[in-house]
């Protein structure tokens, strides 16, 4: 049958099948559409994909199937390296809140050795600064 040489790339189906397609077509009087056509919906739930068009059809979905697992693997491996930089980063806090205590208690044991004087005991320099008349910033022309 000429449909079936025609479509049988496209799709595989018994004799019978290809029977009810030619008899569905052949109500039309446009014979220039008959072999152009692609099966109505009826039919085509009748056939199948051909082998060729359904191992090529695997085969993209295969690939698009493997390229999305490795976008997602890639997006998880993203995920871990934040994960790891952030639990570095907490690492890094928690030593800096360590040295900052140490550098503390250094700095309370210093100011436990000084004696301190009461604030009653400590005078005003202003008090008892002697007043030099400023020599070196006086007008030059004035001599």
């Amino acid at each position: 049958m000429r449909l079936q040489e025609i479509w049988g790339e496209t799709y595989q189906g018994s004799a019978t099948v290809w029977r009810m397609r030619a008899n569905e077509i052949m109500r039309n009087l446009d014979r220039s559409t008959w072999e152009v056509d692609p099966p109505t919906a009826t039919v085509e739930r009748l056939l199948r994909a051909a082998d060729g068009e359904a191992e090529r059809h695997l085969t993209i979905l295969s690939r698009a199937t493997r390229l999305a697992l490795d976008i997602v693997n890639g997006a998880i491996a993203d995920n871990q390296k934040l994960i790891n930089d952030w639990e570095a980063f907490g690492r890094r806090l928690d030593n800096q809140e360590c040295a900052l205590s140490v550098r503390r208690d250094t700095i309370e044991s210093f100011l436990e050795d000084i004696p301190l004087l009461p604030p009653t005991a400590v005078t005003n320099p202003l008090s008892t600064l002697e007043n030099v008349p400023d020599t070196e910033h006086e007008p030059w022309f004035l001599d």
